[in-house]
C-alpha cells in the first residue's frame, strides 16, 4: 500500500482501496495485460512518441513513475520521454510559439531535448557539475562522457542503464531526474518575464 499525504490525488486513494479489496495479484491479472496491450497499441501508432516507444516497449517497466516522493522530476522525465517537455521546439510544433529557438542562449539553435540537456551554453555551469558526477561514477561498462550525444540523452531520460545492471540503471535514473529538474528550474528562472 502506498502511503499518502492529504495533498495527493483522491484517485490514488481510490485505486489503493480498490486493489486492496480484490487483492493486487488479482488486479494485475485482470487489468495488467489488457492495459499493457492497449498502451502498446496506442504508443506505437504515434510518431511523436518515438523515444517513449523505445523506453516503454523495450523495457516494459518505468520504475521512476513509482516514486511518488519525487513527483516533479518523474513528471519531467515522462514529459521528456514522450516529447512533450515544454521546450521551444515542442511549443513551436503546437503553434504556441513563433519560433523554436532557444530562449536562454544566443546560439540560434533549436531548443530541443538534446540542446537543452547537452548544448545550451547558459546551462553549462549546472551541466558541468552533473557531468563531473556522471564521470566519477565508476563502472567499467559505461563511460558517460565518451558516449555520443544521442546516447547521453538516452541514459538521462530513458532507463537504458538497466540494460547493463541495476546499479547503473538506478544511478542514471535518480541523477538523471535530478539533472533534468535542476535544468528546468534554471530555465524557468531565465525565461520567466521580469
Amino acid at each position: 500500500m502506498v502511503q499518502l499525504n492529504e495533498s495527493v490525488w483522491k484517485y490514488v486513494q481510490e485505486m489503493n482501496t480498490y486493489t486492496e479489496s480484490i487483492g493486487s495479484d488479482k488486479f494485475n491479472c485482470q487489468y495488467g495485460n489488457a492495459i499493457r496491450e492497449s498502451l502498446i497499441i496506442d504508443v506505437t501508432t504515434k510518431s511523436s512518441l518515438e523515444l517513449y516507444q523505445h523506453c516503454y516497449i523495450k523495457t516494459g517497466s518505468q520504475l521512476y513513475l513509482e516514486d511518488i516522493s519525487d513527483f516533479n522530476s518523474s513528471r519531467l522525465k515522462l514529459l521528456a520521454r514522450t516529447n512533450y517537455l515544454p521546450l521551444k521546439q515542442f511549443l513551436f510544433r503546437m503553434h504556441m510559439s513563433e519560433d523554436n529557438l532557444c530562449p536562454i542562449c544566443d546560439s540560434g539553435e533549436s531548443e530541443d531535448l538534446e540542446h537543452f540537456l547537452l548544448g545550451c551554453t547558459s546551462l553549462e555551469q549546472t551541466r558541468s557539475k552533473f557531468f563531473t558526477l556522471f564521470a566519477s561514477f565508476n563502472n567499467r561498462n559505461v563511460s558517460f562522457l565518451e558516449l555520443s550525444p544521442r546516447a547521453q540523452v538516452l541514459f538521462l531520460v530513458r532507463d537504458i542503464g538497466y540494460a547493463f545492471n541495476d546499479e547503473i540503471g538506478s544511478f542514471y535514473d535518480v541523477y538523471g531526474r535530478m539533472y533534468l529538474l535542476e535544468l528546468f528550474r534554471l530555465r524557468h528562472i531565465m525565461v520567466e518575464p521580469k
